[in-house]
């Protein structure tokens, strides 16, 4: 198995980790505000991958700690808008509108780079958003309010916060401790943020700890961490292609978990995402 097959494999383990927060997180903000949800969540994340990975600690250096920074204010950007954005909308049209970084990201790769993406990286992008378009629209339609600006603007932000993780990741000394002090900055700033602009609490009953506790160990220690390193073993259109599994999960998950109805528009979603990265993956090998 090629080297790089390996770390879009663990890419897509990531992302299918975080795919249930999208369910997780809409039912939390029933009782709590969606900035002081995700400065909860980070901060303790933060603090158990520090203890897991203690002895890296001692290798922080400036160079790491900017680029955290930087990755963590686009990915608070990113989670900001999805999370407000949820609240006005849908989770079937948040899920579409962010995941329409599969094509943002080669859009912008090509400007900053000046280098036009190949037929096929165009192909398998259109094919990916395609099935993300069956998964997430088929039952509820797409209704253009504020909370479709919002979400719109999320998938912006994640196509930026894509490229540059992808970059930073192949440039510092340790791609895990930027994972970890992203993380870290990310509380900070959605604490930052939470504290302007809702009433800040810890969570209050046993439901809202599990649920946490769950969004903090899978979802952002283990799926947000993790990422730079597995991103660093591939390319950003790869990672943005690799992005479309999430709502596939959650697709699967519901229909196993929830007992949600196996439609054809799920059948046809799952095969157009799948064709989409299997056309990257042959064509690539080809080359």
């Amino acid at each position: 198995m090629k080297r790089q097959t390996k770390f879009e494999i663990l890419l897509g383990l990531l992302l299918i980790a975080r795919s249930t927060s999208f369910m997780i997180s809409k039912i939390m903000m029933d009782g709590m505000e969606p900035f002081t949800i995700l400065s909860n969540r980070y901060i303790i994340a933060f603090f158990i991958m520090m203890l897991i990975f203690a002895k890296r600690v001692k290798d922080t250096n400036k160079d790491i700690l900017i680029k955290a920074g930087i990755i963590g204010i686009a990915y608070t950007a990113v989670m900001g808008f999805e999370m407000y954005g949820l609240k006005l909308t849908d989770s079937g049209t948040c899920s579409f509108l962010e995941h329409t970084a599969i094509v943002i990201v080669p859009i912008f790769q090509a400007v900053l780079l000046k280098r036009f993406p190949g037929k096929s990286t165009w192909i398998s992008a259109v094919l990916a958003l395609a099935g993300v378009g069956f998964l997430t629209l088929g039952r509820v339609g797409m209704k253009m309010d504020f909370g479709f600006i919002l979400c719109l603007m999320s998938a912006l932000c994640y196509a930026v916060a894509i490229i540059l993780t992808t970059n930073y990741s192949k440039s510092v000394s340790d791609s895990i401790l930027l994972g970890i002090y992203q993380v870290g900055f990310m509380g900070i700033f959605c604490l930052i943020c939470a504290l302007f602009t809702e009433n800040v609490r810890l969570p209050i009953n046993g439901n809202e700890w599990l649920s946490i506790l769950y969004l903090a160990i899978v979802c952002s220690g283990f799926g947000l961490t993790i990422q730079p390193y597995a991103q660093s073993g591939t390319t950003a259109e790869r990672a943005a292609l690799i992005a479309a599994l999430n709502p596939l999960s959650v697709a699967i998950l519901g229909v196993i978990v929830l007992k949600e109805q196996l439609t054809i528009s799920y059948v046809t979603g799952g095969i157009l995402i799948m064709a989409g990265i299997l056309l990257a993956v042959v064509k690539e090998d080809k080359e």
